[in-house]
């Protein structure tokens, strides 16, 4: 509470009295309409002023006493603690300290200015009131947003439900565009290189194909003089191959008898051993059987 004026000074006592008892009366009342009957009430102060001063007897009147004569009315002025306040504070006693000499109108006036410049603030910290609580439904919707966000963050990060999943699938196909990638790119400079290397040899494919072709007609040439040593050669080789099959056949005859006439003396010589030899005369002897025959046909 601000610190009480002249006027509030005399109006105390009574106001205090008629607040216990009005209070719940003016508790639940429209600001607008207390203050629309606040003006009328003034207006009907105004008017009584105004016959006041038309007494010759006025000018002898001091101001205190003229508050006295309408203490009765002001009593019975019943306004809210918020148009109290509004209206009790230093700077509004001091206006009307220093405008006594005026009418009731202006001080009416006056008091519609202060109204009016308190209604201005109360609908202005009504609009700020309005914005933060818009501000604040803004930043309370952004808040759950973030937190739904963070919940589904931290089960994407734990692994869980088909957010994960899908980024697995996601990060498995960029690995192969990333392989595919890569092997494009491979084949691309291995393309490169094979073109600078087929751009190289264009400079010089003239004078290496005249190369080629010299080289053919010489290795050509050189065919035609090695084809009758060729043919000469096949036919040498085909008579030695011949030659030697005939040996070989002649060999493996001579083999064959040989091993023929070895088993039929080793046969003789086994007939020999088991037949008992004659004792003979060495005349008949030496006519029949010459000596060292067995031997030479062992040998």
């Amino acid at each position: 509470m601000h610190p009480l004026g002249p006027l509030r000074q005399e109006m105390a006592p009574a106001i205090q009295t008629n607040e216990r008892r009005d209070v719940e009366q003016t508790v639940d009342r429209p600001i607008l309409e207390v203050m629309e009957e606040m003006r009328t009430q003034l207006r009907m102060i105004g008017k009584l002023l105004r016959l006041l001063y038309s007494y010759p007897s006025y000018s002898l009147c001091p101001l205190d006493q003229v508050v006295h004569n309408y203490r009765d009315l002001l009593t019975h002025l019943l306004v809210t603690d918020m148009v109290l306040d509004c209206i009790s504070s230093e700077e509004w006693n001091k206006r009307l300290s220093n405008c006594t000499h005026l009418l009731a109108s202006h001080v009416l006036e006056l008091f519609d200015d202060e109204v009016a410049k308190k209604m201005n603030q109360l609908n202005l910290l009504r609009y700020q009131t309005r914005l933060k609580e818009t501000r604040n439904s803004k930043l309370t919707t952004e808040l759950n947003m973030l937190r739904l966000h963070s919940e589904q963050i931290r089960h994407t990060q734990l692994g869980h439900g088909p957010i994960m999943q899908a980024i697995r699938s996601v990060e498995n196909k960029i690995e192969k565009a990333t392989l595919k990638h890569n092997e494009m790119l491979h084949i691309g400079r291995t393309y490169v290189t094979i073109r600078d290397k087929l751009q190289e040899e264009s400079f010089t494919y003239v004078t290496t194909a005249d190369a080629m072709k010299t080289e053919i007609e010489r290795c050509s040439r050189k065919l035609a003089e090695l084809r009758p040593t060729y043919q000469d050669a096949e036919l040498i080789r085909d008579k030695a191959k011949t030659e030697l099959q005939r040996h070989e056949e002649l060999l493996y005859a001579h083999r064959k008898r040989n091993e023929l006439e070895i088993s039929s003396l080793r046969r003789l010589i086994e007939v020999k051993k088991d037949k008992p030899v004659p004792q003979k005369n060495p005349m008949v002897r030496g006519r029949t059987n010459p000596p060292n025959h067995d031997v030479n046909i062992l040998k």
